[in-house]
């Protein structure tokens, strides 16, 4: 895979916000910005994100609890939202 470079320095802009970061989708892209260097905070409900790393901030929240979004966005000038959907 190729990295992908931003024109804008990444020390410059804060961590990365991931939230549903306990997902199987997220958990992998938690790594991979990881893995590239970056600064993560990831946003879980209640499932731990089982993984340490001096880069990594876990938050403990909700995106709909307004309180848990400011403290994850804080500071935040990148951020992703992940999710899946299951239909049976």
């Amino acid at each position: 895979m190729s990295s992908f470079t931003s024109p804008i320095p990444t020390s410059d802009l804060g961590p990365c916000l991931v939230t549903g970061a306990a997902g199987f989708v997220g958990r992998n892209l938690v790594r991979r910005l990881l893995d590239e260097g970056l600064p993560v905070r990831a946003l879980v409900r209640s499932t731990p994100l089982e993984l340490e790393h001096e880069n990594l901030e876990c938050i403990q929240g909700d995106i709909c609890d307004a309180a848990a979004m400011r403290k994850a966005c804080d500071g935040d000038r990148k951020s992703t939202r992940l999710n899946s959907s299951h239909v049976e």
